[in-house]
């Protein structure tokens, strides 16, 4: 029988403890350790200790926010609308007045003729010289109520009534010119302009619708004819050197006032005649 150990005894010899506690110094209290030889591990210091800047170095601060100038929008509206009312304003008054002065102008053109042409009292008349550019025109004669022109041949008959004028022209320039028959204008007591009738003016003469080369000091008779409605109270004509010229007007109203007086008076002599040769 195997003897036990006693407590207290060791079955070998005794290990020396692994981690044996430090005695404590005379002096100090139960537990206290003595400080290590070496200092504790520190953390680094931060990076821009190290020769870095730190986090935003070099960022701009952000601009501050912008001050809304409401004041200053509300006025500037208050301006424009001010501005817009004053220009309609001015617009109505403008349009009033132009208005004032149409009718001013239109009246003025009933009394002295149509607005903007010279009173036919003032123009050159039958038989008096116009001049424009090249030539000097004169009017011999004016025939109105024509029916129809030409021969069997060449004769032409008017949509209206022709009226065919008998112009002289006359060289005043210093080398040959020539004139056309399309450049010449009619005009009637209201303004209406007219075309010559080129067809029904060769009718009358095969050269009239154009004369070439007129030399200087010399001058040519050349018809115009022109078709009217019946009974147009034509008033004057407008000649021109050449199709840009400024042109030139001649009355014809005295005239033709003349003409259809004398028309009047042998239709009321012919009348007259007739009822006495009638009765007797």
């Amino acid at each position: 029988m195997t003897a036990q150990p006693s407590p207290g005894e060791s079955d070998g010899p005794v290990r020396p403890d692994a981690n044996p506690t430090p005695p404590t110094p005379a002096g100090q209290p139960p537990g206290w350790y003595a400080p290590p030889a070496q200092p504790w591990p520190q953390a680094p210091p931060p990076y821009w200790n190290q020769g870095q800047p730190p986090p935003g170095a070099g960022i701009p601060p952000p601009p501050p926010p912008k001050k809304r100038h409401t004041g200053l929008f509300v006025l500037l509206g208050v301006v424009g609308v001010v501005l817009l009312l004053g220009i309609v304003a001015i617009g109505v008054v403008v349009a009033t007045t132009g208005s004032d002065t149409s009718d001013d102008t239109a009246e003025e053109g009933t009394e002295e003729g149509p607005a903007g042409r010279v009173p036919t009292t003032e123009l050159p008349g039958i038989g008096e010289e116009a001049e424009d550019g090249t030539f000097a025109f004169t009017v011999n004669q004016v025939q109105t109520g024509v029916p129809s022109v030409g021969d069997e041949f060449t004769g032409t008959s008017a949509q209206g009534e022709y009226v065919v004028i008998d112009l002289n022209v006359r060289n005043i320039g210093d080398s040959p010119a020539t004139v056309y028959d399309t450049d010449q204008y009619l005009i009637d007591s209201a303004g209406q302009t007219y075309n010559v009738d080129s067809d029904a003016t060769f009718a009358v003469d095969p050269e009239a619708a154009w004369y070439n080369d007129i030399n200087p000091g010399n001058q040519v008779i050349m018809p115009l004819v022109y078709d009217v409605p019946p009974g147009t109270d034509i008033d004057r004509l407008e000649l021109h050197d050449s199709t840009f010229s400024d042109g030139v007007e001649v009355s014809i109203a005295q005239l033709v006032a003349s003409i259809t007086r004398r028309a009047d008076h042998r239709s009321a002599r012919h009348v007259a005649v007739w009822n006495h040769r009638t009765r007797g």
